[in-house]
């Protein structure tokens, strides 16, 4: 089968785009339960396991979004015979996976970094003491924090899942 160069950009938006969209999408659906209830575990389980998913999206999520919205700008300029709509939608849903980028190290990386620092805060104690109970003002600290990130999170996750919208209509439109 021989893909054209309209349909191969629009493919490979599309599947970056669809991409980039369930794995922002399933971190919430899986992980923010446990931050949910207050005695969801302890404080450094929760943190060990925001910190696998904050490892993973870190090493995913920038890729995909990139490649998405690469392919809808090159769509956009290189293929504009579509139709000015079509040429609008595919810059908006291009800039709408690029607005992740700054809109994450804006927002979402300050808490980042201090849910970093108390993680590695709690493992240190947790490797001298053999456990790690942190007082009940640094787990109010911490649970707020975690509900700040997830609420950043669920925000970037609207803009990727959008993004994703907007780029299926466009081509569903366009090819269809």
């Amino acid at each position: 089968m021989n893909l054209s160069g309209p349909a191969l950009v629009a493919g490979t938006g599309l599947f970056c785009s669809g991409l980039a969209a369930g794995l922002t999408l399933s971190y919430p659906a899986i992980i923010n339960k446990l931050f949910q209830p207050p005695s969801s575990g302890p404080i450094a389980q929760r943190l060990a396991i925001w910190n696998k998913g904050y490892e993973a999206g870190k090493a995913s999520i920038p890729l995909t979004a990139i490649g998405a919205a690469v392919s809808y700008l090159v769509g956009a300029y290189k293929f504009p015979l579509v139709g000015e709509l079509s040429q609008q939608a595919a810059i908006g849903a291009g800039v709408l996976h690029l607005g992740i980028i700054p809109f994450t190290l804006l927002f979402i990386k300050p808490v980042n970094d201090i849910l970093i620092a108390h993680r590695e805060r709690t493992e240190s104690k947790s490797s001298e003491k053999g456990s790690s109970t942190p007082n009940s003002g640094t787990e109010v600290k911490i649970n707020r924090l975690l509900d700040r990130w997830v609420f950043l999170h669920n925000c970037r996750v609207v803009m990727t899942c959008a993004a994703f919208a907007v780029g299926l209509g466009n081509v569903l439109g366009v090819f269809v």
